[in-house]
């Protein structure tokens, strides 16, 4: 038996710094990861589908009212899953990916982790991988108040 196919670490890069956006709400974190074309977003606060030239930025700025002042966001990245690799109609390589996500933080003194999935499809632009598509689901939650 053969070891799975897995993304390698210029492809792990984009994921890995939009979670890193969404701790520290560091928009740098976001610079040049999205598929500037084609680019489309699916998240658990409303409007809850970002597409088209503004995604990006529309779903920035939406993440940021969602989590306001009042969250310490702090996210463990599992070890990638699934994995794909295809080249698409209009000649694009793109890779599919899932992260396992665990997401800590505190609203109004309960201490809540989220369990849930990063999905991700990139695109390659030169050297570097894009985010063309990207999902968040979450699987558990718990709350515990704090002592």
């Amino acid at each position: 038996m053969t070891a799975p196919d897995l993304p390698d670490e210029a492809m792990l890069e984009p994921a890995r710094r939009l979670v890193r956006y969404q701790e520290t709400l560091d928009h740098s974190a976001l610079d040049g990861i999205f598929d500037p074309d084609d680019l489309t977003i699916v998240d658990s606060f409303a409007p809850f589908i970002f597409r088209g030239p503004d995604a990006a930025t529309t779903w920035a700025t939406a993440f940021a009212a969602h989590v306001g002042d009042h969250f310490s966001l702090h996210a463990t990245l599992g070890p990638p899953q699934e994995f794909g690799r295809a080249r698409v109609d209009d000649g694009s390589d793109v890779v599919y990916f899932s992260q396992p996500v665990v997401w800590r933080f505190a609203v109004e003194g309960t201490n809540i982790t989220e369990i849930g999935g990063l999905g991700v499809v990139l695109v390659r632009d030169g050297e570097r991988w894009r985010v063309r598509h990207s999902s968040w689901a979450v699987t558990s939650w718990v709350a515990d108040a704090e002592h």
